[in-house]
């Protein structure tokens, strides 16, 4: 069984991230495969200045410089590139299935894991567009409140980018030890100091 739950926080290079989904032992090694998303969302930016469609987008353009200052140092390797649908939520355009490292989460993924997704300080874009071009709402896409409800909104308006990506278990930081460092002690005081325990518990 898996030591990762979903809604759990972990950190990747001190970013902390929540954990959306696991598949046990499918990465490289045995490790953990994680589908993660930021905790807090990142930077401000529109959707697009024309129509909303994800990947011409602002938006996958602020995606991209988050992803490339991040993983900067990151083994590319432990990082997968995952399918999202572009269907517009009216059903009738599918800009197309596309695969990224990372991107928002599409509206059918927001609705699929929002019980692990904790509320945060700003609002931020999904990458689902309203309506198919020459339909009302051919210019809006959706976003989440920072309470997470969700709307829909012009895409030339302004929101943050909270990216999501699978990633191997082997990225994650390890918890720091809590346990006293005992390295700065011999071994004669250890064993002397273990010994005065042993003395008074009797």
């Amino acid at each position: 069984m898996s030591k990762y739950k979903p809604g759990e926080i972990v950190t990747i290079r001190g970013t902390e991230f929540v954990v959306l989904d696991v598949e046990e032992g499918t990465a490289k090694g045995g490790k953990d495969k994680l589908f993660v998303l930021l905790k807090e969302p990142v930077g401000i930016t529109m959707f697009s200045s024309d129509g909303n469609d994800y990947t011409k987008s602002k938006l996958r353009e602020a995606v991209g410089h988050w992803f490339g200052e991040f993983a900067s140092d990151l083994n590319k390797e432990l990082i997968f590139s995952r399918e999202i649908s572009l269907l517009t939520m009216d059903g009738r355009k599918n800009y197309g299935n596309m695969r990224f490292l990372a991107a928002p989460l599409t509206f059918d993924e927001w609705r699929k894991y929002s019980r692990y997704i904790p509320d945060c300080e700003r609002e931020y874009w999904l990458a689902t567009g309203d309506s198919a071009p020459g339909r009302d709402g051919a210019t809006c896409a959706l976003f989440v409140y920072f309470n997470g409800g969700w709307n829909y909104s012009d895409c030339s308006e302004s929101y943050a980018v909270r990216s999501a990506m699978w990633v191997s278990a082997e990225l994650l930081d390890e918890p720091k030890d809590e346990k006293p460092d005992l390295s700065e002690y011999s071994t004669m005081t250890l064993i002397q100091e273990l010994a005065e325990r042993a003395m008074r518990d009797e």
